[in-house]
């Protein structure tokens, strides 16, 4: 037999669902119950999308998570993280030889390239 979840009644409470399910393999065949806990409606309403410039990280974890994160990609080689950016674009995905005042001309160039083949 086969049942279906409805749709919880608002203000229902915590629910705790079995789910039964079998793997067969020709003769060979294994029931496993999957129990699972189906929550109440929180209070918390409904949700407004927001823009990414409202949200400040006051949490220490995530802001060192963040911080750490950022610097632990500083450390690439620019070349080796937009290679594939090349390749997908049909530029030339060696290794550009630029000097360190030449990196930003470089990147306009290369910018400018994927703009102008679209």
């Amino acid at each position: 037999m086969k049942e279906r979840l409805q749709d919880r009644k608002k203000g229902a409470a915590d629910e705790e669902v079995t789910l039964k399910g079998t793997v067969k393999m020709g003769d060979y065949a294994k029931a496993r119950n999957f129990t699972f806990v189906v929550l109440a409606e929180s209070e918390m309403g409904p949700t407004k999308e927001f823009a990414l410039d409202q949200v400040e990280l006051l949490d220490d974890y995530c802001l060192t998570a963040q911080n750490s994160d950022i610097e632990f990609l500083k450390k690439f080689d620019n070349d080796r993280l937009l290679s594939r950016f090349r390749e997908t674009a049909g530029l030339d995905t060696k290794k550009l030889l630029l000097t360190a005042a030449g990196k930003m001309a470089g990147l306009a160039v290369i910018v400018s390239d994927i703009i102008l083949r679209r």
